[in-house]
């Protein structure tokens, strides 16, 4: 009974090895159809290789509080970009989706944290900032400052502030602190691109062609980054031979 339960056990971690493989090529294969916009359907796939992630947290799911709030955060991800991606709803309720998803990894620092003192003094910046910031912009911008706007600058506070303290435990939490980083990074060059919006920058200056490279550059920074986020609970599990599901 027991040698049957080993040898269950054994081809599960072989299948789910196999599962990670056979992902990874897809995403190698996809990512320049993604990046440069080949074909019709470049959006779907963008689209796929999202939802390949959300999947892949599942495969990989562990018994553990980390793991459960990284497959909420990419189900929400893959929410936020039905609505984003493929159109299927407003930027607004992407943006919601995704505020959603910037929670899931404040926890995860909050998770992180080594002292009670460190949890406080995450939770604090959190909320001072996601009030403080939204004020500004309304005594800056008054009526200007739509919903959109403020939802956006909650949800960048809250990614900057989970980098912050995902940095602070880089040790054996690097993949999460690197995929933050990305993400980061894929939402700096979407906020720039509002940025040439606002100020009408036109299309031969130099600011204009480092936002709008001959390529998606916000994709190139996101695709990695979910791949990143959706193997970050795993601890190299997936290589150890037998590990634990």
């Amino acid at each position: 009974m027991f040698k049957n339960a080993e040898k269950i056990k054994t081809v599960g971690a072989g299948v789910r090895r196999i599962y990670f493989f056979a992902v990874l090529a897809l995403q190698i294969i996809a990512y320049p159809i993604v990046i440069f916009g080949i074909g019709e359907f470049h959006n779907s796939i963008y689209y796929a290789l999202v939802i390949s992630c959300f999947l892949t947290s599942l495969v990989f799911l562990r018994k553990d509080a980390h793991a459960l709030l990284q497959c909420g955060a990419l189900l929400f991800t893959c929410l936020a970009d039905n609505c984003l991606i493929l159109g299927n709803g407003t930027r607004l309720a992407g943006m919601w989706f995704f505020l959603t998803v910037q929670l899931f990894y404040a926890a995860r620092t909050l998770l992180l944290a080594t002292s009670k003192a460190e949890r406080i003094i995450n939770a604090s910046i959190r909320v001072c900032l996601s009030a403080f910031m939204p004020l500004i912009a309304y005594m800056v911008l008054g009526d200007g400052a739509e919903l959109l706007f403020i939802i956006s600058l909650i949800y960048y506070v809250n990614l900057l502030v989970s980098i912050v303290f995902s940095f602070l435990h880089f040790r054996g939490n690097e993949l999460l602190a690197i995929g933050l980083t990305l993400f980061a990074c894929c939402d700096l060059f979407i906020g720039l691109n509002e940025v040439i919006k606002i100020f009408s920058i036109p299309k031969d200056s130099l600011f204009y062609q480092f936002v709008h490279p001959p390529f998606a550059i916000e994709a190139s920074f996101y695709c990695p980054s979910q791949v990143l986020l959706s193997l970050s609970t795993q601890k190299n599990s997936i290589f150890v031979k037998n590990s634990q599901s």
